[in-house]
């Protein structure tokens, strides 16, 4: 099991932890928050790993029984918990953490639930587990993971302790995808597109369909000022054939947007997603009104919420081409 040591960033939060091992001050409940791919259970697990540890350093050894174990996942004294479905069932909570934690651990000195996807906590799931966490016993630590805390009971969050984890530098990003091999190109774009959670930055950094699409719409939108209508409309639907999270999509026009943006405002391209296209951007730069690339950001945003209430995503797709080339000068 890697220790702490292993997490990129997260430094304060890492700091929080390691001193309440050392110091034996641990809580008997942490809410871990943050968006997907932030590191929550990473996080949780080298927690897990460093109070378990054999060798009681303050960290997890990695070589120790109970370091491999919960590498494993088979550790007894350390359980996962996950909503099946949208949220937890009352009963899973009841059953799989009140009425278990009474039973005190099998091989070490505390028993660790870690609750994934804990904003998914329904009412009712949440009171039951309030009772635990009014009357914990000595040696259990629950920890909750939620990419939204605020969806939790006051009450719930005020007997916890709440670790935010807070998006992490470009350069730590990047510094982790050049680690991976990967061209220059694809770690701008992925560190661009990750907003500072590095679970992001590597999903992407080893997604085949984003990497298709992404080259695909820079295609697109290089020629969007030659391109008729019908062209336009088969280019949409060759994307959705690799890539049909409209989401990444939209992203990927946002992103080439606020570059052209970039460019005319101070005619650089440091910063920009898309700077080996500083000769197309460059052009685009100056068919634009700073207004006309104001109202097309905006209508990308327009399109993601359209979209997200079912609205047809190629028709929404052709009507943003169509904004985007009626508005070149």
């Amino acid at each position: 099991m890697a220790g702490f040591e292993e997490i990129v960033g997260h430094t304060w939060e890492i700091t929080q932890l390691k001193n309440a091992v050392k110091h034996q001050h641990v809580s008997h409940a942490y809410i871990i928050e943050g968006p997907e791919g932030s590191g929550k259970k990473t996080l949780a697990k080298a927690f897990a790993a460093a109070l378990l540890c054999e060798e009681k350093t303050g960290n997890a050894c990695g070589r120790c029984l109970s370091c491999r174990k919960l590498a494993a996942n088979s550790h007894p004294d350390v359980i996962f918990l996950q909503p099946e479905g949208k949220t937890y069932k009352v009963e899973d909570i009841r059953q799989r953490l009140n009425a278990d934690i009474v039973v005190k651990p099998y091989e070490s000195e505390r028993k660790i639930y870690i609750l994934d996807r804990a904003d998914e906590l329904n009412a009712q799931s949440q009171n039951a587990l309030l009772k635990t966490l009014e009357e914990p016993p000595a040696y259990g630590l629950i920890l909750l993971l939620a990419q939204n805390a605020d969806t939790l009971l006051p009450t719930i969050r005020s007997r916890c302790i709440r670790l935010p984890l807070r998006p992490l530098e470009d350069a730590q990003i990047r510094e982790s995808l050049q680690k991976r091999g990967l061209s220059k190109e694809d770690v701008d774009a992925c560190t661009a597109f990750a907003q500072g959670v590095l679970g992001r930055a590597q999903k992407l950094a080893a997604s085949e369909q984003f990497k298709d699409s992404r080259e695909q719409i820079v295609s697109l939108l290089k020629q969007i000022d030659t391109l008729g209508f019908y062209e336009q409309s088969k280019r949409m639907e060759q994307i959705f054939s690799v890539n049909d999270d409209t989401d990444e999509i939209l992203d990927i026009f946002y992103a080439w947007f606020r570059d052209v943006l970039l460019i005319k405002a101070s005619g650089d391209t440091a910063g920009a997603v898309f700077g080996q296209e500083k000769p197309i951007l460059r052009r685009q730069a100056g068919r634009y009104a700073y207004t006309a690339l104001d109202e097309i950001l905006r209508m990308t945003e327009t399109m993601r919420v359209r979209v997200g209430v079912n609205i047809n995503k190629q028709l929404c797709m052709e009507e943003l081409l169509a904004t985007i080339k009626e508005k070149t000068q």
